[in-house]
């Protein structure tokens, strides 16, 4: 962890296998100092990565002696919904922002986007994980795949413009971990463990990984007190596109 000091009570995990929270950090950790900005190791598999996320929440509360809020964007919901059942006694509230139930189903989203590909969700969860993943490769080739998570060009281009600055997507860990991924059934996750305490779910239908309330609604059965909020005119990268909405996220 970059930080690791008394003031910090929440801890974000990112949007998922390969990238990291390094933007984020920039764009946001002055104005919320009581976040972490975690960023993913690239060369773990998934058991060890969630290990690592556990690691990060224990090491965390040592600190505080205080129960953290986990804050996820996208494939972050996924990290802490498996590590959640082992520190979940060291967690005050769960905020999960354009984060799917199921992440393929997501990317069966972008496949009708993009590719016109009429399979539904439950065709797709017959398939092996090599083809799931072999999809999901086919979709992120697609010249206008970046440009459709955004709705605003202007936060778009200042998202780009710190990007630049430092190390792109690391498509082998990418592969590595979301091909580990594809190969559990999300929903037994989803119904392995119930945790009661608050929840807030942010979602967009703008969102071209979410597209509709479906998308969403599956944490149900881990999250039975979650409240569903959903934003308007943002997509996937809310916090980026919506000042209003980040301070709402990260808030203390």
């Amino acid at each position: 962890m970059e930080k690791r000091d008394s003031k910090i009570n929440s801890l974000f995990f990112h949007m998922g296998p390969g990238f990291h929270a390094k933007i984020e950090a920039q764009e946001f950790s002055q104005r919320h100092p009581h976040v972490a900005f975690l960023n993913q190791p690239q060369d773990l598999n998934l058991k060890d990565l969630h290990a690592w996320a556990e690691n990060e929440v224990r090491a965390q509360y040592a600190v505080t002696q205080k129960p953290l809020q986990l804050l996820g964007h996208s494939f972050g919901g996924q990290i802490i919904a498996a590590i959640l059942p082992g520190i979940a006694d060291l967690v005050s509230e769960v905020r999960l922002m354009n984060t799917a139930g199921d992440s393929f189903q997501s990317f069966a989203h972008l496949r009708h986007l993009l590719l016109a590909d009429a399979t539904t969700s439950t065709e797709w969860l017959q398939r092996s994980p090599e083809e799931k993943m072999n999809a999901i490769l086919e979709v992120a080739g697609h010249p206008q795949f970046g440009d459709v998570y955004w709705k605003d060009p202007k936060a778009q281009a200042h998202y780009q413009q710190i990007a630049n600055g430092y190390p792109g997507l690391n498509i082998e860990a990418f592969i590595r971990i979301f091909s580990e991924y594809l190969a559990v059934d999300p929903q037994k996750t989803l119904q392995s463990f119930v945790w009661q305490g608050p929840t807030h779910i942010y979602y967009s239908l703008q969102d071209p990984l979410i597209t509709d309330f479906a998308t969403v609604e599956s944490w149900k059965s881990m999250f039975p007190n979650a409240q569903f909020h959903q934003i308007s005119n943002t997509g996937h990268y809310s916090h980026f596109e919506l000042p209003s909405f980040a301070d709402k996220f990260f808030k203390l």
